[in-house]
């Protein structure tokens, strides 16, 4: 629902567009016989929206993870190498625009090179753009930040490696990368927002949105935890991860539609 409820984190010339979405959006919400979301904070975010809505008609149903390959079955892999500078590396994944907080992360990691100059940080997507280039030169992070491109055969080595997964985003509907990050054993950090605390619970660390001070602070926090500690975390995160199947997705789903058939 960020559309309807921050329609201010697009640049201008999206708004057109946005008000056609939801418009579009509306009224498949008012014809539909009932509604499924990817998660309760979605769910409450839509009756915020539009309180004159039925609750019993919107169903929370989770996605899964179980697409991403455990670490114990994944093929023998070599840690990624993206510069002999560096030995270390944070890691993000999607899309850097609008409301992802992808320079919030940047802000903080030029602070935290300088305490750790060790760590690159590395982001699954599409390549720099010029305004991005630009914005890494002025915070003095040029070759010190990549940007590569992995499926999903690629993806889980570089979850696997990563020193910590990094997702900074103002607004979620569910957050796929957390679990996936956590089903490979991979450190966690958040910002605290409703679908994240819904999607990590008690296994990941967070951090205020939009707050590059307290980002900063959880980052070196997560980075200095003891093997023991570190392990604890990703071994209860792991666990936790198999409550999202999309097994269970589609029998959850399916439910949905049996419903509709009495």
């Amino acid at each position: 629902m960020i559309h309807e409820l921050y329609s201010q984190y697009f640049e201008p010339e999206y708004q057109p567009t946005i008000r056609r979405y939801i418009h579009a959006k509306r009224r498949c919400i008012f014809a539909a016989d009932s509604i499924v979301t990817v998660s309760r904070s979605t769910r409450n975010d839509l009756l915020s929206c539009y309180p004159q809505l039925d609750p019993a008609r919107i169903i929370v149903v989770h996605h899964g993870c179980d697409h991403i390959p455990l670490c114990s079955s994944s093929p023998t892999a070599l840690r990624p190498s993206f510069s002999p500078n560096y030995s270390k590396y944070i890691l993000f994944v999607g899309s850097r625009r609008h409301y992802k907080g992808f320079y919030d992360l940047l802000s903080a990691f030029s602070e935290f090179t300088r305490l750790y100059s060790e760590y690159a940080l590395v982001c699954v997507g599409v390549p720099f753009s010029m305004e991005e280039k630009s914005i890494l030169d002025s915070l003095s992070l040029l070759g010190k930040v990549f940007t590569v491109s992995a499926d999903n055969f690629e993806l889980p080595t570089l979850y696997r490696f990563a020193e910590v997964f990094v997702y900074p985003s103002w607004y979620e509907g569910f957050g796929l990368p957390i679990l996936e990050a956590m089903r490979l054993r991979c450190p966690v950090l958040c910002s605290d927002i409703p679908s994240s605390r819904e999607i990590a619970a008690s296994h990941a660390y967070f951090f205020q949105p939009r707050n590059t001070s307290d980002l900063l602070t959880q980052v070196c926090s997560l980075v200095n935890l003891s093997p023991e500690s570190k392990d604890r975390l990703t071994s209860s995160a792991l666990a936790y991860t198999s409550h999202f199947s999309w097994k269970k997705t589609a029998e959850l789903t399916a439910k949905v539609y049996h419903a509709l058939l009495k």
